[in-house]
């Protein structure tokens, strides 16, 4: 994860496809600073030339990325039982 000043933020580790969501998510670390609803940058795929005989040959992508709270779902954040899932009341 890169902030706009081209600092390394954060560590993009799982990405994929929610269908719940309809979204696209990337679960990733990030300096806790960086409050939720920042945008960043997130770097996909490995550099080249690359010399790790399991990757396939492919282009890398940036994407725009906005730091979310956890969990993602509104309903699992307001609505499940009390616990580290739900927001603070």
């Amino acid at each position: 994860m890169i902030d706009a000043d081209g600092n390394v933020v954060g560590v993009s580790m799982f990405t994929g496809y929610s269908a719940n969501e309809r979204r696209v998510l990337s679960l990733a670390t990030i300096d806790p600073a960086i409050p939720v609803g920042t945008e960043l940058r997130v770097v996909w795929g490995e550099p080249k030339p690359n010399r790790k005989t399991n990757v396939e040959p492919h282009v890398q992508k940036e994407m725009r990325v906005i730091v979310s709270p956890v969990p993602y779902a509104v309903t699992a954040r307001t609505e499940y039982a009390e616990g580290w899932r739900t927001a603070a009341k």
